[in-house]
C-alpha cells in the first residue's frame, strides 16, 4: 500500500531519502523568489546604509533603536548578536555620524542608553518611504483574504528562519530544521 509520504510533497518533489539530506533541494518557484527577495533586501540594505553614511551593522543598530527606543549597549549587543566590543564600535559610528547619542540611564546611573537622533529617524523614514509606498501599492491589488494568506505564508517563512537560526546557534548545522 502506498503511503502519503511515498508520494512526495505538495510541490511534486520526491520524498526525501538519506542521500537527499546532503544534496541541494530541488528549487521551487516560491523558493527561488524568496532567494531573490533576500538578495534584493541585502542590496537595498547596503545602499540604504551607504546613503546614511553607515555600515550594515550600524544600520541594523539604528533599526533596533527606531523600533524599540533607547537601549543600553548590552541590550543592543544582544539584539544585534555581536560582541560588546563590536557594539561599542557600532555606537561610536552612530555617534560620529550624528545618528545617535548616549544619554544617562535613569533606571541605572552606572550605565547609559543609546538613543536614535530624531533627525536621523526622519531621514531614514524618508529614504524608506518610496519602497514602502511601492509595497503598499502592490498589496492593495489583493483581496483581504489573499493578503491574509500571504501574511500567513510570510509568518511561516519567518518561523523557518528562526528554526534555522536556532539550529546554527546550537551548533547543529548538520541537522536540518524541523527534523
Amino acid at each position: 500500500m502506498e503511503r502519503d509520504s511515498d508520494l512526495g510533497d505538495a510541490h511534486g518533489r520526491a520524498p526525501a531519502g538519506p542521500a537527499d539530506d546532503v544534496a541541494a533541494p530541488t528549487p521551487t518557484p516560491y523558493g527561488m523568489l524568496l532567494r531573490e527577495i533576500v538578495g534584493l533586501a541585502r542590496r537595498y540594505h547596503g545602499l540604504l546604509a551607504g546613503s546614511l553614511d553607515l555600515n550594515a551593522s550600524a544600520l541594523d543598530a539604528m533599526d533596533w533603536l527606531i523600533r524599540d527606543g533607547a537601549l543600553t549597549p548590552t541590550e543592543l549587543s544582544s539584539r544585534l548578536g555581536i560582541s560588546p566590543g563590536a557594539t561599542t564600535s557600532v555606537v561610536k559610528r552612530l555617534e560620529d555620524t550624528g545618528h545617535a547619542q548616549r544619554v544617562e540611564n535613569d533606571a541605572d546611573r552606572r550605565s547609559v542608553r543609546v538613543v536614535a537622533a530624531e533627525e536621523s529617524i526622519a531621514t531614514a523614514g524618508a529614504r524608506l518611504r518610496p519602497l514602502l509606498v511601492a509595497l503598499d501599492s502592490r498589496v492593495s491589488r489583493y483581496t483581504p483574504e489573499q493578503v491574509a494568506l500571504v501574511t500567513e505564508f510570510l509568518a511561516d517563512v519567518a518561523d523557518a528562519y528562526r528554526e534555522g537560526i536556532a539550529v546554527l546557534e546550537a551548533g547543529q548545522a548538520d541537522a536540518p530544521p524541523g527534523r
